[in-house]
């Protein structure tokens, strides 16, 4: 057994290995390639003028989101190299601290925890996440810790007040964190009044509240000094619901059949495995059969008293998260897909622990699962790196000839830029993949409204028309020298803009068309300029 046990530990040496090159190559990659990620960098890039979020600029991110970015722009620099950085960093966080959840169980678990959370990145997204869910994840994961902590009763006001810290971090990064710590403290509560379980918990909970207030008055501080508080809170509130609203919604039984994959051929596919739209309309689940299989013998180890409750409760704060946003979006599964992760390696920490066994049936079963499982991460890596054929991005000798998803928009505004010769005012009127917003702070162009982007003036309902106005008040007061856009919606049903917005086409007549033309993302853009 110590030669099989050493060749685990080279399969996870392998797994690891090829996470990691594929992190270090995506250092080279510009933003442009995640639409998410230009947004989070323009957003810290406005709050570094001093400009407070939801007061002078328009978004759905919380302030913790624009804080850390633009912490770390403000120490490392606003470069694509230095946020690729960051992306990653936020991986390895969740590695560390996956790796520090499971020591319970033991140091072979931990060690494959950090090995198999590494491979975020490659299994669930196509250029890089940057997204929130990799950053509240990280506090996901220390808050079911703590419980862990406190339900061993081990330096309970200590974890109490962590797990306070933990849900206001996350919670103002993204307010579905509600779902992980609101199911900790309901089963704190029904340990304490059911079974009869005292934690202190009534005055154990003050010191979580009172942490939680404390963190969340800390967050708002530059909100409270302006006195701008309760603006702040009414205008994310209402633009995150009439956002919210311009955008497609799918029904429960949509957003189910976007989670399971029954095919046997796709029992181990990454996260974000389609290889063609056609694909994903045939066959929309997006995790495999092998994490149906986890989840099943997790459950039974749970009713063996192997494994305890935490990772079933990130289970269902997981579920939460996805079907309250409504949306389908692959990066809303990224906690689910940690929940199977945790789900594959309790049943792959339960197999190693039965190789000590002397029964040979019960060692040969246990060899056979615990190949199953590693082989299982080798293909998703295998089947990830595959997308990448054909994009230039991972191939040496194509890296230097590829596509950029805004090189017509960067040369077209470059253009514009050296002819204007002067402080260029802007405006962008795009909708999914905000690449105007790259080539405008590599520029350093000046928007001349609050809106970085075009969803919201997509609704049709009389809810949108405050903002219609806002805008053409913002446009005629300080008419911008360029203005771009892309007609067509791309998770409104194709809407055409001038259709939603007819005030948007009256007020460009003063405006004459510099270019027509469709980037990367097969999306038709026009550049307008003032006559």
């Amino acid at each position: 057994m110590f030669a099989f046990k050493i060749f685990i530990y080279f399969g996870l040496i392998t797994i690891s290995f090829r996470a990691l090159d594929f992190m270090f190559q995506s250092l080279d990659w510009s933003l442009e390639y995640c639409i998410d990620m230009i947004l989070m960098k323009y957003f810290s890039w406005e709050f570094e003028k001093s400009k407070l979020p939801f007061i002078d600029f328009y978004t759905y991110n919380l302030p913790v989101t624009i804080y850390l970015n633009w912490f770390w722009a403000k120490i490392i620099g606003a470069t694509d190299f230095s946020f690729r950085i960051l992306d990653n960093i936020w991986y390895i966080l969740l590695s560390i601290s996956s790796f520090f959840y499971f020591k319970r169980y033991s140091i072979f678990a931990s060690i494959s925890a950090f090995v198999f959370c590494l491979t975020l990145p490659m299994n669930a997204t196509n250029f890089g996440a940057f997204q929130r869910e990799t950053m509240f994840l990280v506090f996901w994961v220390l808050g079911i810790y703590s419980f862990e902590k406190i339900l061993n009763e081990n330096h309970l006001k200590l974890h109490f007040i962590l797990l306070g810290i933990y849900f206001s971090l996350s919670f103002f990064i993204k307010p579905t964190s509600i779902f992980l710590f609101g199911f900790i403290f309901l089963y704190l509560i029904y340990l304490e009044t059911a079974k009869k379980k005292f934690f202190e918990f009534k005055k154990n909970l003050i010191l979580s509240v009172l942490s939680f207030l404390i963190i969340s008055i800390f967050i708002f501080l530059p909100f409270i000094l302006k006195k701008q508080f309760n603006l702040a809170v009414s205008n994310w509130y209402l633009y995150f619901l009439d956002l919210n609203s311009s955008l497609e919604i799918k029904s429960f039984n949509e957003l189910t059949k976007g989670i399971i994959n029954f095919r046997f051929k796709d029992w181990s596919r990454p996260l974000n495995g389609f290889s063609s739209e056609q694909e994903y309309q045939i066959n929309p689940g997006r995790f495999g059969l092998l994490s149906v299989f986890s989840f099943l013998i997790s459950v039974i180890l749970y009713f063996r008293k192997k494994v305890n409750i935490t990772v079933f409760i990130l289970f269902f704060s997981s579920l939460a998260n996805y079907y309250t946003q409504m949306k389908g979006f692959t990066y809303h599964l990224f906690p689910l897909w940690l929940s199977f992760i945790y789900f594959q390696l309790l049943c792959l920490n339960y197999f190693y622990n039965q190789l000590k066994e002397a029964n040979l049936i019960k060692k040969s079963i246990s060899v056979f699962f615990i190949l199953f499982f590693l082989i299982s991460i080798l293909i998703q890596e295998d089947r990830s790196l595959k997308r990448y054929l054909g994009t230039g991005l991972y191939s040496k000798k194509t890296f230097e000839n590829r596509i950029l998803p805004s090189s017509y928009t960067n040369k077209y505004l470059n253009e514009l830029n050296q002819k204007l010769n002067k402080k260029v005012k802007f405006q962008n009127f795009e909708t999914y993949h905000s690449i105007s917003l790259y080539s405008s702070m590599k520029f350093d162009f000046e928007l001349v409204s609050k809106f970085p982007e075009g969803y919201i003036f997509y609704g049709i309902d009389s809810r949108y028309d405050k903002y219609k106005k806002e805008m053409i008040n913002s446009l005629t007061k300080n008419p911008p020298d360029i203005v771009l856009l892309s007609r067509e919606g791309a998770f409104q049903e194709k809407k055409d803009l001038f259709k939603t917005f007819p005030e948007l086409k009256k007020f460009l007549k003063n405006y004459q068309i510099y270019k027509t033309y469709h980037e990367l993302n097969l999306v038709n853009y026009s550049i307008y300029v003032k006559y």
